[in-house]
């Protein structure tokens, strides 16, 4: 996954913490609160979002290149959720669900469709 693909994907949580920024920013001058301690509190929350954002970003790039990893050295690509491992986090784990559920469809329909041609 590119950065710049994940930044377009979390648009709504860089927008979001903007306008939070703009507020905490509004308050503080509203409570005649020095520049220099908006400027501190502005900054620590900046870093606490970039290292979040950065943290979330290293998690999904990892596991996406660990699936990559196993799709690459599988012959038949179908069969992928039945050798990764389980996902622990619940986004990944809905997909996961959705990939069985649709593969075990597709075995049962070939399944079918084999043992119609054994008897003809």
């Amino acid at each position: 996954m590119r950065f710049s693909k994940y930044l377009k994907d979390k648009i709504n949580y860089i927008l979001g913490f903007i306008v939070y920024c703009i507020i905490i920013t509004a308050y503080l001058n509203a409570m005649q609160i020095d520049k220099n301690v908006v400027i501190v509190i502005i900054t620590i929350s900046f870093m606490f979002f970039v290292v979040g954002f950065l943290v979330n970003y290293w998690r999904k790039n990892t596991y996406i290149k660990s699936i990559e990893k196993i799709m690459d050295g599988l012959q038949e690509k179908y069969l992928i959720s039945e050798v990764m491992e389980k996902p622990k986090r619940e986004e990944n784990l809905a997909h996961y669900r959705i990939l069985k559920k649709a593969n075990k469809s597709m075995l049962e329909n070939v399944t079918k469709v084999r043992i119609a041609r054994k008897r003809l």
